[in-house]
């Protein structure tokens, strides 16, 4: 009797057990759920967080910043990518001041061409002046030539006029 007394009595402590473990296991199981939906609504949130900027940056919005300042892999990826949209705005920035300084460059190369245009037509218009004053020149020497061959043979008549009055007078 006092065996199955101890049966009874551990069957009924056994039963509460039990119903104590699996009231726990419930709880657990309800409490795990519940973390779990907590975890991932801000695993949820954060991520949601990260595509907004990202978004923002594909669509050229370089002042956009993740506001994620958690010590975990997500916040680790908000800080590498507000990081790299800082970077991107300062190459963009770099780049626009290269670009300003050429196109002022280029500005300055074209009118420099200009001036070397003008500059060239100016030299071109002063070499034809010379060659028509080189050419008025070859032509006045050209005529000076002819006179001086018409006084050359008009002298070489004078001469043989001469010596003919000269034998003339000797003769006489």
């Amino acid at each position: 009797k006092s065996t199955l007394g101890n049966i009874e009595q551990n069957l009924a402590g056994g039963d509460h057990k039990q119903n104590w473990i699996i009231g726990a296991s419930i709880a657990a199981v309800v409490l795990g759920a519940l973390l779990t939906r907590l975890v991932s609504r801000q695993i949820s949130g954060a991520v949601q967080e990260i595509e907004a900027t990202m978004s923002a940056v594909n669509h050229g919005d370089l002042t956009a910043s993740c506001p994620i300042d958690t010590r975990d892999e997500l916040g680790h990826i908000s800080a590498s990518l507000n990081q790299t949209v800082q970077k991107l705005a300062a190459d963009i920035q770099a780049i626009a001041q290269i670009s300003e300084r050429t196109a002022s460059g280029a500005t300055e190369l074209s009118a420099t061409t200009d001036q070397l245009t003008a500059a060239t037509s100016e030299i071109s218009g002063g070499a034809e002046e010379q060659r028509r004053a080189v050419e008025q020149s070859t032509g006045s020497l050209n005529q000076l030539s002819s006179a001086i061959a018409e006084i050359h043979q008009g002298s070489s008549q004078g001469v043989q006029i001469a010596e003919r009055s000269l034998q003339a007078s000797a003769e006489g």
